[in-house]
C-alpha cells in the first residue's frame, strides 16, 4: 500500500459521540464482546477525507 502525500492540513475529530455512539451515560457504547461500531457514514466520510489528503487525527477524553 502507498501512502499519499499528506498535505499540512488536518482534522480533529473526537471519538464519542461524533466518530462512536455514546451509550445512556455518555460513553462508548460496545457490544457484549467489548467491539465497538463507528456512526452511520463515518467509514466512507473518513476515506473521503484522508483521499482529498487531510491528516486525520481523534482525540477523546474517554478512559480506558
Amino acid at each position: 500500500m502507498t501512502e499519499q502525500p499528506v498535505s499540512g492540513d488536518a482534522i480533529f475529530f473526537d471519538l464519542g459521540g461524533t466518530l462512536l455512539a455514546l451509550d445512556e451515560h455518555d460513553e462508548i457504547a460496545h457490544d457484549h464482546r467489548n467491539r465497538v461500531s463507528p456512526l452511520p457514514g463515518v467509514v466512507r466520510r473518513l476515506c473521503d477525507l484522508k483521499a482529498d489528503g487531510f491528516r486525520l487525527d481523534v482525540i477523546t477524553n474517554q478512559s480506558g
